[in-house]
């Protein structure tokens, strides 16, 4: 199968897990600091002992499945499906905010809150589109 020039290899475990955890501090920033700027909350509104215990890790667990697992599988597979699943869902809960008065980022927090049901369907789609890609390659090696 020719692989075409514009494409870059697939990088190493490693380095797609580093871009993985960097992209997904950077979207926990982009939470924070659009929260702050909108006033969805304050740091008075949210306890300490909750974040450590309760909410911070449900949350960053959620969030690193969400905006992780398709870095990952884009940067180490060249997998495009989880990607597009993940702009989705975040454009879906972004969307779902403008419901709720006009608050796209509470939008956003809900969409990582249900952030499990997308990071439950990545590695069906990634296998899906495994699978096309194989077909798609035997077809062109059987090509004449």
């Amino acid at each position: 199968m020719a692989v075409s020039s514009h494409v870059p290899a697939p990088t190493s475990a490693s380095r797609a897990i580093r871009d993985a955890l960097a992209t997904w501090i950077a979207f926990l920033a982009l939470l924070l600091v659009a929260g702050l700027a909108t006033g969805v909350w304050w740091p008075t509104d949210v306890q300490l002992s909750a974040v450590l215990t309760d909410i911070g890790p449900l949350y960053g667990l959620l969030s690193l499945g969400l905006v992780g697992l398709p870095v990952f599988a884009l940067r180490r597979y060249r997998f495009l499906s989880p990607v597009a699943l993940l702009v989705g869902w975040l454009v879906l809960g972004f969307a779902f905010g403008l419901t709720l008065g006009f608050q796209p980022v509470r939008g956003l927090y809900i969409a990582v809150l249900y952030g499990f049901l997308p990071t439950a369907a990545y590695p069906l789609l990634a296998g899906v589109e495994y699978v096309f890609r194989r077909m798609g390659a035997k077809k062109s090696s059987t090509a004449v």
